[in-house]
């Protein structure tokens, strides 16, 4: 659940915390997952034999134990992956999101930490957005725009972070888009302002515009 705190003479600021009970569940699925992985090391491993012998011609062998290193690489993988979900669980002091009139900025424990400022974030709702720029199977764009600010996240970009910002709150906050997107409003509309001051993007521009075409100057007459 998204809180606002706002203290005197400060900035108005919004806290949006990690939900440390979908990093714990996760942190289990990836222990489930790395389980199997273990138990089949640990029963397979003592039938190896690499001496040749007329009850084994070592090929079987090395080809189970090239099977066995594939399945303990697939459990190093989601004990570490599961690893990281419970060390976040478990991190003490706050983490999560906070957002500002001046940026956005994350404490994710052993997720990293970042900031990115408000003047080169590019928040655009999918309305906004051309066909080239929207992925296949993307029925949201067909909503009012009405209903996309009042429920949906904008598409939230950032130079310094390659993938989708939006997905990043999505993927760590446990509160529902539709919540998140009514707690984080009026920084985003404070965001959406910053670029217009320094130029606004193209593609707002031209929503703004309605996507006129420019004016042609009349034709001279002909005398």
């Amino acid at each position: 659940m998204p809180d606002a705190s706002i203290h005197p003479g400060a900035i108005p600021q919004i806290f949006l915390p990690a939900s440390r009970a979908r990093a714990a569940m996760r942190g289990v699925l990836g222990g489930i997952a790395a389980a199997p992985a273990a138990l089949v090391l640990n029963l397979a491993a003592s039938s190896l034999s690499f001496r040749h012998s007329g009850a084994s011609n070592q090929i079987e062998d090395y080809a189970l134990s090239f099977a066995l290193l594939l399945i303990g690489i697939a459990g190093l993988v989601a004990a570490a992956w599961g690893g990281r979900w419970v060390l976040l669980a478990l991190w003490p002091g706050r983490v999560g999101f906070v957002a500002d009139a001046r940026g956005l900025s994350w404490r994710l424990g052993p997720f990293g930490s970042g900031r990115l400022d408000a003047e080169r974030i590019e928040a655009r709702y999918l309305f906004e957005m051309d066909d080239e720029e929207l992925e296949e199977g993307q029925f949201e764009a067909f909503l009012p725009e009405e209903t996309q600010r009042r429920t949906m996240l904008p598409r939230l970009r950032h130079p310094q972070v390659p993938r989708c910002v939006r997905r990043l709150l999505l993927n760590f906050c446990g509160a529902p888009e539709e919540k998140l997107a009514d707690g984080l409003r009026p920084m985003i509309d404070a965001w959406r302002k910053a670029p217009a001051d320094a130029g606004s993007s193209p593609a707002v521009a031209r929503h703004e515009a309605g996507d006129r075409p420019p004016l042609k100057p009349p034709a001279p007459r002909q005398t």
